[in-house]
């Protein structure tokens, strides 16, 4: 039916311009390759901007994309769909959590002086109930003098008293620095809203040049503590290592993260080559490192490739086609047999053997789909660090992934969203002291405003220059 429509139209057509004389037709072939080149231009106009959205959206959208950061429009309306039809609140049969009761610190009586109803005062008491709120206490500004004596030693030395809340320089107090290092860097405060929160909240007036000036004196009493943790870092068997960029005064510099089980260590450097890493680690390093295909981390004798990256590739790769398809589910494979021989306990000599056994292993899915064209670019990832994927059988505790590294990193990435920049150079070393410290502390379970609090008494109010 459509077909018949479409032959009478042309015959419509052809019959109408049959009765047209040569210089109309000229006109109407003009007229046509007028909008043809309109078209055209048009549709290079849009392919040129649809190649710069694909490039734009590669960013986000790759095998090299950690799992956290991929998220498209079918997944979004998936999750949202799967809502549907669900009642509001907790699943049925969950026993649930109720925050446990605090013992009052004081006890009120509310009592009724007249009848809300009538306004009488002849009312008798029928029963009492009891409820437990809990609250937290305004804090203030508080002033405090210190009359300090100084004192003349019979052998000759001066020296003065000392008092646990009394730095010897400047007129800001213990908690006050600590509050300004929460605000920074467990809230993310930038210092101009750190000084109106303290305005408003505390009545405390600060400039926030003032709270930039705090925040360089807490970091100054962090640099010690800050190499004694790289110390600790550098006397570990491995370590899981990742970088992202950060600007500083609008340039391009690279935060690197180093961490173990119970360590974070911050640098912030110019360099993303391996100049920074021979640095802190030496030319050959003795400890072995977790990575990603970074080329600066080659210099480690011992790697552990990170099976993140590569699964996120292989999977990207098996799009291509039915064998590609296939060669992800043996990689697949071979990892899950890497898990099972992490799981059991083995000693030294089992843990070799079995690296020898899956090194073999992945050697023979390599040469099985090395001639695969479309799978080219993977084998070479791999081929590349083939003594590296295996790593992680002969240091016990190791993981086969470097999530470890890519989940602390992932603080500094909103941390530089909100700034945009450092504005001076001392500003990366100030915050590679403090946040390797308070995340060191956070990872060890214990309370990092404690301890800052204890690190800034012992330094600026009890030692004795």
């Amino acid at each position: 039916m459509k077909r018949a429509k479409e032959s009478a139209s042309r015959a419509a057509l052809r019959k109408s311009l049959k009765r047209l004389s040569k210089d109309e037709l000229i006109d109407i072939i003009f007229q046509q390759q007028d909008q043809i080149d309109l078209l055209q231009q048009q549709v290079a106009m849009l392919t040129k901007r649809v190649d710069e959205l694909e490039k734009r959206l590669a960013r986000y959208e790759n095998p090299h994309t950690p799992p956290s950061q991929q998220q498209d429009d079918a997944d979004k309306s998936s999750s949202k769909t799967s809502k549907k039809g669900r009642r509001p609140g907790g699943v049925v049969g969950h026993k649930g959590a109720t925050r446990p009761i605090a013992d009052p610190d004081e006890t009120m009586e509310v009592v009724a002086e007249h009848c809300p109803n009538c306004n009488g005062t002849h009312f008798e008491l029928t029963e009492t109930e009891e409820r437990i709120i809990e609250d937290i206490i305004p804090a203030r500004h508080k002033v405090t003098r210190f009359i300090i004596s100084h004192y003349e030693c019979s052998c000759g030395h001066q020296f003065h008293g000392v008092h646990r809340d009394l730095p010897q320089k400047g007129r800001m107090g213990v908690h006050l620095m600590v509050a300004v290092a929460a605000l920074k860097y467990q809230l993310r405060g930038v210092h101009r809203k750190i000084e109106n929160f303290l305005r408003y909240l505390h009545n405390f007036h600060i400039t926030h040049r003032t709270v930039a000036n705090l925040l360089s004196r807490i970091a100054a009493v962090c640099r010690d503590a800050y190499w004694q943790l790289f110390m600790q870092l550098r006397a570990s068997p491995f370590i899981y290592m990742d970088e992202t960029g950060f600007k500083v005064q609008g340039e391009k510099w690279w935060l690197w993260l180093f961490r173990t089980a119970n360590t974070v260590f911050v640098v912030i450097h110019p360099s993303r080559g391996k100049k920074i890493l021979e640095d802190l680690f030496g030319k050959v390093p003795e400890l072995a490192g977790v990575c990603d295909g970074w080329r600066a981390y080659q210099m480690f004798p011992n790697i552990q490739r990170c099976w993140a990256h590569l699964l996120r590739i292989v999977d990207d790769a098996a799009k291509a086609s039915a064998a590609a398809e296939e060669f992800a589910a043996r990689i697949h494979e071979c990892f899950n047999l890497l898990k099972d021989a992490l799981a059991e306990k083995l000693d030294e000599g089992q843990r070799w053997a079995q690296r020898h056994y899956l090194d073999d292993y992945l050697a023979a899915i390599i040469d099985e789909y090395q001639d695969v064209k479309e799978l080219q670019n993977v084998i070479g990832y791999i081929t590349n660090a083939r003594e590296a994927w295996f790593t992680c059988l002969v240091y016990p505790g190791m993981q086969p992934t470097n999530n470890l590294a890519e989940q602390a990193v992932r603080e500094h990435v909103i941390v530089k969203r909100i700034i945009g920049t450092f504005r001076s150079t001392s500003g990366p070393r100030e915050y590679q002291y403090l946040a390797s410290l308070l995340a060191t502390w956070k990872l060890q379970g214990k309370n990092m405003f404690e301890e800052l609090e204890n690190l800034i008494r012992n330094q600026l109010c009890l030692k004795i220059a």
